[in-house]
């Protein structure tokens, strides 16, 4: 490409014309941007590349090959623009800085070459780690030590001339090494971030990529860990240092940001093209489509349609509330999936996450508190504490799956529990206090315990998760893997034919790319309201089963779970793109909500829910259980002489009273002492305490 042959006063005066006379549709592009500055006391515009290429095709060209220069020019033209608007806010702030955006093409992170070093280039990543604000200096402040006189020196980057040991009074001409006079030299914010390419864009096998990039002026601070963001900038080499020491020859690359702004969600809808949208919308009007999605959820997985049902909803989620007070209430559902090994969690896990906006797998063995939620690790650069996003915080708006959920430590686990309910991260490390967005659903699989579900054992007791972390599931589905000749037989017919290659070709199922576009547009686009009618159906649910509650001294249901139908409603309305949940989409979530109960909260002695074998761990026969074992102990102790009683002999008589195992009773025998109710004074022998 032929370079522009303009001087740079001719550029700038060009530049000044486009910014005050630029018109396109009618209106002044720019004028009202410059005229807002001072208001909002602003240094910067941002300028669209397309209108440049219409204003002056020429210099649109070179400013992609040639960057420095234009930039450069229109900044300048920008300042001199200030001043003729309001002199005043110009003498005040200095320095001004035209952001160019929207370039005619976008370069993957991977992509980035030694042949655009120099060019202005546009990419779109994940920040996934952000240094502190800095300072840097532009502009060295000087005291002549021969005449006194002050002097300034404008500091140029690739040659830092304030670093030398000779500069030049201008005013005695004396050479030699000057004092630097600090406090009155003028410097700028500066901040590095890294950007990762995005998990939905990464080819299949790979790992993802990541530079640097380097922000300055009131670009920084402007995003952080976790954001989407789409980023304009000058590619540059920087010398590569290895083992201490600085190559003379190997360059890595970085990026100096011109532009930057976080996408949040638009990201998603800016994929969709106007087909895209036809597609959605016509799929939209099929009477089945709820029944299609649902279908659509991993299908070489047989049967497990409660499950997926669930996993779909997850998928759409519900509206989250922001309340007047300041207070926000969660749209995004979490679900547990506890199953008997070889029962397909892992492959369901999978198949969400590939669907899923944002959706991203890992697994409890191989994360950690820090790789899930978020790090203070030493930047690699200035040798400072910057900030790291985790899984978590990378899934943001999107879905997080974790596999192996019970084979994390408790440490690991502990720190999830503020992502689970209150969707934020919150760290305070190494002097770093922040707190990140981690707005995901969270759809989590893990393994019974005991290899096996136990029936006899409480929900708590079955899966190796702390209470605290199971009662923010809104969703536990156990998946068991019974002996049932019909349902066995009919899994061995699906498994073989997947196999041969004959699995069913069904023309209902909606294409994994079309399902993504789909659940994007949905989650973008549908708020749906609750109807007087579904409101009326969720009401009398949940007052139906607290009136359960109050006849028979058991908690059958929590607000808790009535927020957790409400969320899956929502979710309902929104599969089928509908702005109202009616009443048919609050009997689905309920219906889904029994399920879970049903499986997890059901007390069969009872004869009754129990949502407190999932909140507590302890359900109320456990907890009558416990006290009768108590008042057992008390009982053979005073009838003893207040004299320790043998274990054995207290197994024996309440074995023989309530039929209870043997294994149950030592594990509350455990429980009673931890709480500190019985004291065993000798191996074998127990004593009540409080008597």
């Amino acid at each position: 490409m032929q370079q522009l042959k303009i001087s740079q006063e001719t550029l700038i005066k060009t530049f000044q014309d486009f910014l005050l006379s630029f018109q396109s549709g009618g209106r002044k592009g720019y004028y009202e941007q410059l005229k807002g500055l001072p208001e909002t006391g602003g240094i910067s515009i941002n300028v669209n590349y397309s209108d440049v290429l219409m204003y002056n095709p020429e210099i649109a060209n070179t400013l992609l090959e040639k960057p420095e220069k234009i930039i450069k020019s229109a900044s300048e033209a920008l300042k001199r623009t200030i001043s003729q608007i309001d002199p005043e806010y110009a003498r005040y702030k200095k320095r001004f800085y035209v952001r160019f955006h929207n370039l005619p093409y976008k370069s993957a992170i991977r992509d980035l070459r030694a042949s655009q070093i120099g060019k202005l280039v546009e990419i779109e990543g994940v920040v996934t780690q952000a240094s502190a604000i800095q300072a840097q200096m532009i502009t060295a402040t000087y005291e002549c030590r021969s005449c006194s006189s002050i002097f300034e020196v404008p500091i140029d980057e690739d040659n830092p001339s304030f670093q030398k040991s000779v500069l030049i009074c201008p005013n005695c001409g004396r050479k030699g090494l000057h004092k630097l006079q600090l406090e009155n030299c003028t410097f700028m914010d500066w901040q590095s971030i890294r950007l990762q390419e995005d998990h939905e864009n990464l080819p299949p096998g790979r790992l993802p990529r990541s530079i640097l990039c380097i922000l300055k002026e009131d670009l920084a601070d402007k995003v952080r860990p976790g954001d989407h963001v789409q980023l304009v900038g000058i590619l540059k080499p920087i010398r590569l240092i290895r083992k201490g020491e600085v190559s003379k020859l190997n360059y890595s690359i970085y990026l100096e940001g011109n532009y930057v702004k976080a996408l949040g969600e638009e990201v998603e809808t800016e994929e969709l093209s106007e087909e895209d949208i036809e597609k959605i919308k016509s799929l939209a009007k099929d009477p089945n489509i709820a029944e299609r999605i649902v279908n659509s959820i991993s299908p070489s997985i047989y049967g497990l349609s409660e499950v997926k049902k669930a996993i779909t909803l997850l998928l759409f989620g519900g509206n989250p509330k922001h309340l007047e007070g300041g207070g926000k209430i969660r749209g995004d559902l979490n679900i547990l999936l506890v199953g008997d090994p070889g029962t397909g969690k892992s492959q369901i896990l999978k198949n969400v996450a590939r669907v899923a906006p944002r959706g991203l797998y890992t697994t409890g063995k191989g994360s950690t508190a820090a790789g899930l939620t978020a790090a203070v690790v030493k930047d690699s650069l200035t040798g400072n504490w910057s900030l790291e996003a985790g899984a978590l915080v990378l899934a943001d708006k999107g879905v997080a799956c974790i596999d192996e959920f019970d084979k994390m430590s408790n440490n690991d686990r502990v720190a999830i529990h503020e992502a689970m309910e209150q969707q934020t991260i919150s760290i305070a490390k190494a002097g770093i206090v922040a707190t990140l967005n981690a707005r995901t659903s969270i759809l989590a699989a893990a393994n019974p315990a005991w290899g096996r579900y136990d029936e006899d054992r409480s929900p708590a007791e079955n899966i190796n998760l702390p209470v605290t972390i199971l009662s923010r599931f809104d969703l536990i589905f156990l998946i068991k893997d019974a002996p049932e000749a019909p349902k066995d037989k009919n899994v061995a017919e699906f498994i073989l034919k997947l196999h041969a290659g004959r699995g069913e070709n069904n023309q209902d199922l909606i294409e994994p790319v079309l399902l993504k576009k789909y659940i994007l547009y949905a989650r973008k686009n549908i708020k749906p309201r609750l109807t007087r009618q579904a409101l009326g159906r969720i009401k009398q649910f949940y007052l139906k089963l607290r009136k359960e509650s109050e006849e028979k001294q058991v908690i059958a249901i929590t607000p808790r779970q009535l927020e957790a139908v409400i969320r899956m409603s929502e979710a309902r309305a929104k599969m089928e793109l509908r702005k109202q949940v009616k009443e048919t989409d609050a009997e689905f979530a309920i219906n889904l909500m029994e399920e879970f109960l049903n499986q997890i909260g059901y007390e069969r002695k009872e004869g009754a829910y129990d949502i407190d074998r999932v909140i507590t761990g302890v359900s109320f026969s456990k907890r009558k259980r416990i006290l009768a074992l108590e008042s057992l102990i008390k009982e053979l102790y005073e009838d003893n002489g207040k004299r320790p009683v043998e274990i054995s002999t207290v197994i024996d008589t309440f074995k023989e009273k309530h039929g209870i195992q043997e294994t149950l009773i030592r594990e509350d025998l455990a429980r009673l002492k931890k709480e500190g109710r019985v004291l065993f004074p000798k191996e074998g022998y127990v004593i009540p305490l409080g008597s």
